[in-house]
């Protein structure tokens, strides 16, 4: 009995065993199970990352692929904008991706029956906002203009900002110097009047039989407006001698100054007062005459008395008379010089209305037509230049300075003044310069095609003989006139003012003028012979010859460079751009308001998973700019 239990307590234990095995089977199916879902998951998630990468990437280079499609003709102006067509983005996207290496189904980031639903191209930045066309300006002017500038503009005339400073100066002294004589003159001219009006007065008084203390009043008001009148003229003789001793250039007086200012006629202060005592001279031998009439003395005494009176009157009137005359004539020479001279300057501003004719298309033929056609398509309320310039909002518009060609004395003036400004603007480096050199590279000027450039220095860019302003492109973006005839004229009135200003400079150094003695008649001198060789320099110059600037030994410049100085003088950033933008869609027809700088690609994606096939799709974005 006991063997019995023992063998069925073994097959217990048996079964038992077998029932543990069992358990642990499908315990351990259970964790492979979930080690397989967990790797199936885990898959997932890295062909998630995968698929987000990828998509990513596709859409970079979707975006590369959809800026690469640029319009060449805006290359020539080395200016990247693409077309901003939906159609034709979607297709080259398209292509990209379609053309991309195939992998597995599984794996495959985007079905070769691509939906247009799965992606989105939106363009940024068109190229006729100001601020993206002048980045790309600056961006491409920053390798071609920087060294050119300093080569040919800032180091060229700041050389000469000391000696331009000094003249500029030298002709505001001159106007203020000019003042105070023809003041002081005016002033002197009153105390004449005034003075032979008292001596007249005294002696008609001294003829009668009796002087009253109301005869001795006006008199003696007289000699008190007589007073007045010296006093004011000493006052202006005085700043007189102040602006003399006004040194020209900043800090202490340079000595070589003295060959330059005119000495010009300064009356001690010994001249005011003796002028007050021969004039109170005369009240008081007219008072001596009184008393001795009201005194009862004797006829004989009186008249001595009468003839002292007469005689002084007589020696001081002729003298004054002289010295009078003398003031007189030496005024109306200086006066007559002055006008020779201005004459001499209107004659050779008139000759400059003549130079820019031959710059412009023979009126009437098919040419000037075209011409004519081409600024009313920029210019007017619906051209192409206000089209550019009501989207940006700016009311600037640039222009020339305002010079008085009317007046050659102002004309002159205003050119120095006009010079002096430049010096002060070539010191200082900005962007603005940049964008004025890309107006100077790749647009045509008056002489672009006569001009001899090293090759190092003026690039061959672009199609520049096809422009449609040819030879006044330039010029038409700095003064932007309606007319060829009308920016050609403006740009040629500055070139002949600045090539004026840098001789008269030239010219106030020669000593030998200050012997003239008026400021003004050695502004008027140095300007009329400046005048003259700025007419020479002006032909040359047109005709895409160098010439010499004035002061400064072996430096040339040719009319490039005056444009230059002209564009950082006046041009205004805002009207230039605009100018640009327009001229470019005159010359290529391309819109630069649908032409684009950068893009952006929207990618939608439901990857094929196994366990999240359910899960939100993904969405990426790209942007890509040039």
């Amino acid at each position: 009995m006991l063997y019995i239990r023992e063998r069925v307590t073994g097959s217990t234990f048996s079964r038992t065993i077998r029932k543990q095995d069992g358990g642990v089977s499908v315990y351990l199916l259970l964790i492979l199970v979930a080690l397989f879902l967990f790797h199936i998951l885990l898959i997932d998630i890295v062909r998630y990352r995968m698929v987000h990468s990828e998509s990513e990437a596709a859409a970079r280079s979707a975006g590369r692929s959809v800026m690469s499609n640029f319009h060449t003709g805006l290359l020539k102006y080395g200016l990247f904008g693409m077309s901003g067509s939906e159609s034709e983005s979607s297709s080259v996207i398209r292509n990209t991706l379609e053309k991309s290496p195939s992998v597995p189904r599984g794996m495959t980031l985007f079905d070769t029956a691509l939906q247009q639903s799965q992606f989105a191209v939106d363009p940024l930045y068109h190229l006729g906002d100001h601020h993206v066309f002048r980045k790309q300006v600056l961006e491409k002017m920053k390798y071609l203009a920087g060294i050119e500038f300093a080569r040919e503009i800032t180091q060229k005339v700041y050389q000469g900002k000391q000696q331009i400073a000094q003249a500029q100066q030298f002709a505001e002294m001159s106007k203020r110097m000019e003042q105070l004589l023809r003041k002081r003159d005016a002033e002197l001219e009153r105390a004449w009047n005034t003075a032979q009006a008292l001596v007249h007065s005294a002696l008609s008084k001294a003829d009668k039989d009796e002087i009253s203390d109301g005869d001795m009043r006006i008199v003696q008001r007289r000699l008190d407006n007589l007073k007045q009148q010296l006093k004011d003229a000493e006052q202006t003789n005085d700043l007189l001698i102040k602006e003399m001793n006004r040194p020209v250039s900043n800090g202490r007086r340079n000595p070589a100054e003295d060959e330059i200012i005119p000495h010009v006629s300064i009356l001690p202060s010994t001249y005011f007062g003796l002028y007050k005592a021969k004039a109170g001279s005369i009240v008081s031998l007219l008072g001596s005459v009184k008393n001795k009439l009201r005194n009862d003395s004797d006829p004989e005494d009186v008249q001595r008395a009468r003839d002292k009176l007469n005689e002084f009157a007589d020696e001081w009137l002729a003298a004054k008379s002289k010295e009078e005359e003398k003031r007189r004539r030496e005024m109306s020479q200086v006066q007559q010089l002055q006008a020779d001279e201005r004459n001499k300057m209107d004659r050779e501003i008139k000759k400059v209305g003549e130079l820019w004719k031959d710059g412009c298309m023979p009126s009437g033929t098919a040419s000037y037509m075209n011409l004519l056609q081409a600024y009313k398509k920029l210019e007017g309320e619906n051209g192409l230049y206000s089209k550019y310039k009501q989207y940006n909002l700016h009311q600037t518009s640039g222009g020339m300075s305002e010079l008085n060609s009317d007046d050659a004395q102002s004309f002159g003036l205003q050119s120095l003044t006009m010079l002096n400004r430049i010096t002060e603007l070539a010191e200082a480096a900005r962007d603005e310069v940049f964008v004025n050199e890309f107006a100077l590279t790749f647009f045509t000027h008056r002489t672009w095609d006569k001009m001899r450039y090293p090759v190092r220095v003026h690039p061959n860019i672009g199609d520049r003989a096809g422009h449609v302003l040819k030879n006044q492109e330039a010029e038409y973006i700095l003064y932007g006139l309606p007319d060829c005839t009308l920016n050609l004229s403006a740009a040629h009135t500055e070139v002949f003012a600045l090539r004026m200003a840098l001789r008269t400079v030239e010219s106030l150094a020669q000593p030998k003028k200050a012997a003239l003695g008026s400021p003004l008649l050695v502004l008027l001198a140095a300007m009329a012979e400046a005048a003259q060789q700025a007419n020479t320099d002006t032909i040359k110059l047109l005709s895409g010859e160098n010439v010499d600037l004035p002061f400064l030994r072996g430096v040339t410049m040719n009319y490039k460079d005056h444009l230059r100085l002209f564009y950082l003088l006046h041009s205004d950033d805002a009207s230039v751009l605009s100018r640009m933008q327009a001229l470019i869609e005159l010359n290529t027809t391309a819109d630069l308001m649908k032409h684009y700088s950068a893009v952006r690609v929207h990618v939608k994606i439901q990857p094929q998973l196994w366990l999240l096939d359910s899960i939100k799709p993904i969405e990426t974005e790209a942007i890509v700019s040039y």
